[in-house]
């Protein structure tokens, strides 16, 4: 590495570092905005999960055949399963960004 090269690679170094120094990074968050539309999502959710069950429900009374109506039902169970673990993922992130109504971070080298 050259002299030049050295000091070049120095000035950037310190630039950072006193970019860094300075800098603050400010995290705001809506949360009623975020709960609301959360609230909405869970809502179509359990809908589409009452939904589900209903059809699940349907397939099992249901006469014909054993084997489609049985691949039917695991259809609609595994739909089931996908849509409660949304629903539980969307409780979960909708908790936290209500409690969290805003940080600043401030970043220092």
């Amino acid at each position: 590495m050259s002299i030049s090269s050295i000091s070049s690679h120095s000035s950037i170094s310190n630039l950072i570092k006193s970019s860094a120094t300075s800098s603050k990074v400010s995290c705001n968050s809506s949360s009623s905005t975020n709960s609301t539309s959360s609230s909405t999502d869970t809502s179509a959710l359990e809908s589409q999960k009452t939904s589900l069950q209903n059809q699940i429900q349907q397939a099992q009374n249901s006469s014909g055949d054993e084997k489609t109506k049985q691949a039917k039902i695991k259809e609609l169970q595994s739909q089931l399963q996908s849509v409660e673990a949304e629903i539980a993922q969307k409780e979960t992130s909708s908790s936290s960004s209500s409690s969290t109504s805003s940080n600043i971070i401030d970043v220092r080298a």
